[in-house]
């Protein structure tokens, strides 16, 4: 904002759209395969991107490389080479879990392999999902043999060394599990494909408490054929989930529903069909729940309800389709075909100032060549909703933005020296402060996030 003896304001703002490429995110190294598709990948809280890569298309020796917030790659990080590599998962306290041909191993920042900890499951015949929690303690969810699973078949929770808890035992045990996600108070959500038929196991969602009990009060309702195959919580609690595809399509139903905390469905929320090419029902491959009531969901789709999007969409907290974000393009692979063919994305992730990580088999973003892997700009953070020139030459601004950020604010007379006026503590969605320095000529106002 500029503000002079004029007294008028030049509001200058970022008007890239929400969920189009962030083209200052260049990943230096991408998978050398399809097949990686980069679906495992993990990202740090420092905005760093832990990815999969292979020297060449038939080398089976994989390695973890990082990458930084700009996508070149971190020298510091010491790549790892793990046969037939397919799990990385960040760690609160900024370790790094590693599934491959060694079995289950944890790094430190580093890269170098973290002695103090021994996997304890017994022989594994396959992990599918590693869900850590921020005491430090980590679900495992696969195939273990002599520990006494049911089928070989279970959840196990690991202390922090990776000895067994063996105050957890879970009640789902003997299933196979699509998704788990954790809730604000500890409890696990786990989506699948269950074999037993009684409720809440015949939903194909069912929340276990911290020991691994059931919740026996939290009964969904029957949807997608009794089928989950992803799931996200947002900060209220609610839940997104998506599901059997064919099912739904049965009942001309969405693949997509919201569910309350305790279980009930969220009918405030009306998703639209997901519909794919030849108008066949489309499968949906990842869900992201935005703490604002919004969805990002990706697919196999080509239209979502009467809207064309390729392969990933964001719904507004209604459910219908978020017109103002892209990629509009779609995010798409290539075949050598007059068609596009959508994603696949595997995986959505929320990052830094609201952006948004994506990884899958696509290899184009909108028309841009983006590879496995991409960074789409999220919603602004923050925002001056006013800048008011008062009678004694202070400046009153009012700056709105979402809640849970810590801005600061700073002011220039040249664009090129700044000095620091204001940081907001508590960080409210709406503030109001005044430069009181009383400035001469043109005066310039800017705001971002703290480090």
């Amino acid at each position: 904002m500029l503000v002079g003896a004029t007294h008028a304001t030049l509001r200058i703002v970022d008007d890239e759209q929400p969920g189009s490429l962030d083209f200052s995110f260049v990943p230096q190294n991408r998978p050398a395969r399809f097949v990686d598709c980069c679906t495992y990948f993990a990202l740090q809280a420092d905005g760093k991107v832990l990815v999969r890569e292979a020297p060449d298309a038939y080398d089976w020796d994989d390695f973890i490389v990082r990458l930084n917030p700009d996508g070149s790659k971190d020298s510091t990080f010491i790549p790892l080479p793990i046969q037939n590599y397919s799990m990385v998962v960040a760690q609160p306290d900024g370790k790094l879990l590693a599934y491959g041909r060694p079995g289950l191993v944890r790094l430190h920042s580093d890269g170098s392999v973290d002695p103090g900890f021994r996997a304890e499951l017994g022989q594994i015949i396959g992990i599918y999902s590693i869900l850590p929690q921020p005491d430090g303690r980590t679900l495992v969810h696969g195939q273990f043999s002599g520990i006494g699973l049911p089928g070989n078949s279970g959840t196990v929770r690991l202390l922090p060394d990776g000895s067994r808890d063996s105050s957890f035992v879970s009640a789902a045990d003997g299933e196979f599990i699509s998704t788990m996600q954790l809730t604000k108070n500890g409890e696990i959500l786990i989506g699948g494909g269950f074999t037993r038929k009684q409720r809440p196991f015949r939903a194909g969602l069912v929340k276990l408490r911290q020991d691994g009990r059931l919740e026996t009060g939290f009964n969904p309702p029957e949807m997608f054929g009794g089928v989950v195959s992803e799931l996200s919580v947002d900060s209220q609690g609610r839940i997104a989930a998506a599901g059997n595809a064919k099912a739904s399509a049965v009942s001309n139903a969405s693949a997509l529903a919201r569910f309350l905390p305790d279980g009930a469905l969220d009918v405030s929320f009306r998703p639209p069909l997901f519909i794919g090419f030849a108008d066949s029902e489309a499968f949906l491959t990842a869900v992201l729940a935005q703490d604002d009531g919004r969805v990002i969901v990706a697919g196999e789709f080509t239209r979502v309800g009467n809207a064309e999007r390729v392969g990933l969409v964001r719904l507004n907290p209604d459910g219908s389709v978020d017109e103002s974000f892209g990629p509009l393009g779609g995010v798409w692979r290539d075949y050598g075909l007059d068609s596009k063919y959508p994603g696949p994305i595997g995986a959505i992730v929320p990052a830094n100032d609201g952006q948004i990580l994506i990884a899958g088999g696509f290899n184009f973003v909108d028309s841009v060549p983006a590879s496995f892997i991409a960074r789409l700009n999220g919603d602004p953070v923050h925002h001056f909703a006013s800048v008011l020139l008062l009678p004694d030459a202070s400046v009153q601004l009012t700056l709105a933005g979402r809640s849970g950020y810590r801005q600061i604010v700073e002011a220039s007379q040249d664009l090129k020296h700044w000095r620091a006026v204001f940081t907001n503590i508590a960080a409210p969605d709406r503030w109001e402060f005044r430069d009181k320095t009383k400035p001469a000529g043109h005066h310039f106002y800017r705001a971002h996030l703290a480090e």
